[in-house]
């Protein structure tokens, strides 16, 4: 057996070739952690300031589109009264009033025609207007819906004006577009 050496001064360090090897071991280990670990922080910086870039760009494109929404429903009235102006110029005119110049025509001085007030939305139209008797304004409500052009000639309301020299028949008809609008 051998004798057993017992050190208890702790001066004497032991480095051997084994400790030695595996402190390199250990550095390199170290050392591709430290270079792996920066890489990964920098690919993780980078994809954050991607992330930061897309959620601007994706703010300012839903800022962008709420504003055009909020724009198309600002205009919409806009876009409702044009439509309406369309429809009514869209109407046919020239049969309208066709037929009513052919019937006052028939009637000369006996029936004027105050005021015509379409309704687009209806299909209406308001006739005011002033007839000599009521035969007269009768015959003429009949013309008008014999046209081809109105339908459903209606007398809402008459009254004789008293107070106007030759006592004129004003009234007031309802007539219904035949064409479709």
């Amino acid at each position: 057996m051998r004798p057993l050496e017992l050190d208890y001064s702790g001066r004497r360090s032991r480095v051997t070739l084994e400790a030695v090897a595996w402190f390199g071991v250990g550095l390199l280990v170290l050392a591709v952690s430290v270079t792996q670990y920066g890489e990964v922080t920098e690919a993780l910086e980078r994809q954050e300031s991607r992330l930061d870039s897309l959620r601007a760009q994706l703010d300012r494109t839903a800022k962008a589109s709420e504003r055009r929404v909020a724009e198309a429903k600002a205009r919409e009235p806009e876009l409702k009264e044009a439509k309406a102006v369309l429809r009514r110029l869209a109407m046919p005119w020239e049969g309208v009033f066709g037929a009513l110049e052919h019937a006052t025509r028939v009637h000369r001085d006996r029936i004027r025609v105050l005021g015509v007030q379409p309704d687009v939305e209806k299909g209406l139209v308001l006739l005011t207007g002033e007839a000599k008797d009521f035969g007269e304004l009768m015959d003429y409500l009949d013309r008008i819906g014999n046209s081809g052009m109105l339908r459903r000639v209606r007398l809402v309301n008459h009254q004789v004006q008293t107070d106007v020299a030759g006592r004129p028949i004003r009234f007031y008809a309802v007539a219904e577009w035949k064409t479709e609008l």
